[in-house]
């Protein structure tokens, strides 16, 4: 892929998520998460399936309790301070 290519995607990238960003503070008057939603059951917010699916992937792994943890692709960070706060890993860097 010439370089030219890679700068439009990356450029396109941050423009689709600042534009998530916006979306998200204009409607839940704070920032989410920026990944799909795991639906679970009815009835639950945006947020809360957001979490669903952070808690489904960890769950497939082992505990992450006093464990340095590289997030990569953190998007905005709330993922990483959702896992910080959640599942107690000794550092977390994202």
């Amino acid at each position: 892929m010439p370089e030219t290519n890679l700068i439009e995607t990356g450029a396109s990238t941050q423009s689709y998520y600042q534009s998530i960003n916006k979306a998200y503070h204009k409607l839940y008057h704070k920032p989410l998460m920026l990944h799909y939603p795991f639906f679970k059951e009815p009835g639950e917010s945006l947020e809360m399936r957001q979490m669903n699916l952070t808690n489904h992937c960890i769950s497939c792994i082992d505990s992450l309790e006093n464990k340095h943890v590289l997030e990569v692709g953190c998007g905005n960070g709330i993922q990483s301070v959702y896992i910080y706060e959640k599942f107690n890993p000794g550092s977390l860097l994202g």
